[in-house]
């Protein structure tokens, strides 16, 4: 009897990003796709923050839907923070 098991792959890309810094290099979008691109591997979600109005975020974005991926996007959210008594704001996805 075969192994009939589907694959549901769920990337977030705020992590493998962030994998650059331990990894030592940038993870493909494009590559990461084609390895999964299996015919178990029946949906692919690529959850992403998006950083709406920022030119750089949205043609990420449609990249990432050109390549295959399903989206599924969250508006980042810009929270005040206070370092050294002065006021920034840092992106919380």
């Amino acid at each position: 009897m075969k192994n009939r098991q589907k694959v549901l792959l769920l990337v977030d890309w705020a992590n493998v990003y962030g994998w650059k810094k331990s990894l030592g290099w940038e993870v493909c979008p494009q590559r990461l796709y084609n390895f999964f691109d299996r015919p178990k591997v029946i949906n692919k979600i690529f959850y992403y923050g998006e950083d709406e109005g920022q030119e750089k975020s949205e043609n990420f974005m449609t990249e990432i839907k050109n390549i295959g991926f399903d989206i599924s996007p969250k508006k980042v959210k810009w929270v005040p923070v206070l370092l050294e008594n002065q006021s920034h704001f840092k992106k919380n996805c």
